[in-house]
């Protein structure tokens, strides 16, 4: 009845999928790194961040705050950032925030939409502002999970001596492995004119 479900896989492929059992919409899943899911989960017209075991079991929902989409996690597995409306200021109703997975106060990141991700080494963050289509790699603080962030989060006129001590790059990174090391797509578009008769 037009609902999604998440179903698990052996990459070894001896085996079919597994559909795991759900009475609600889920999708988006990511695997954290002591094999849980997270994924978002739809349920009376609303986005929420849950959490199950890779069999279907132990279901539980990181907070009770509606989300829009779940964007990334944490190489450690401590925290997720998902985008979601920001009600209280309709100047700016979008945000994205990080929320500790096993529960805690959430951190705002953007006071907009951005894109937001660790790299794999989780010594930097991609962020990418989409009004403004520059993307940053800025360092993690030094004992901490995350960059420098300015009081109320990063916005277009926000943030800009924080942003300052990361590195502008010209491309939009698939991922990143380190600060110096990001994956990419290029897009090279090849076009020909043909004369087809037409009798």
């Amino acid at each position: 009845k037009g609902m999604l479900h998440l179903c698990v896989a052996n990459m070894d492929r001896r085996s079919a999928p597994v559909e795991l059992g759900a009475t609600v919409s889920e999708d988006a899943p990511k695997f954290l790194p002591d094999g849980r899911l997270i994924y978002r989960a739809t349920e009376g017209g609303k986005n929420y961040l849950n959490t199950q075991q890779a069999d279907g079991t132990e279901k539980r929902r990181v907070s009770e705050e509606p989300i829009l989409e779940l964007q990334s996690v944490s190489p450690d597995g401590r925290w997720a950032t998902v985008t979601q409306n920001d009600n209280q200021h309709r100047e700016a109703p979008y945000r994205t925030v990080a929320y500790p997975i096993a529960g805690g106060e959430p951190i705002l990141i953007c006071a907009t939409i951005c894109v937001s991700r660790w790299s794999e080494d989780e010594k930097h963050m991609e962020l990418t502002l989409l009004e403004v289509s520059h993307t940053y790699i800025l360092p993690v603080r030094k004992g901490a999970d995350f960059p420098e962030i300015p009081t109320g989060g990063f916005t277009r006129e926000r943030g800009h001596k924080e942003l300052a001590k990361g590195t502008l790059i010209e491309v939009r990174p698939d991922s990143v492995f380190r600060a110096d090391m990001f994956a990419y797509t290029k897009v090279s578009i090849r076009r020909n004119i043909f004369r087809v008769p037409i009798s």
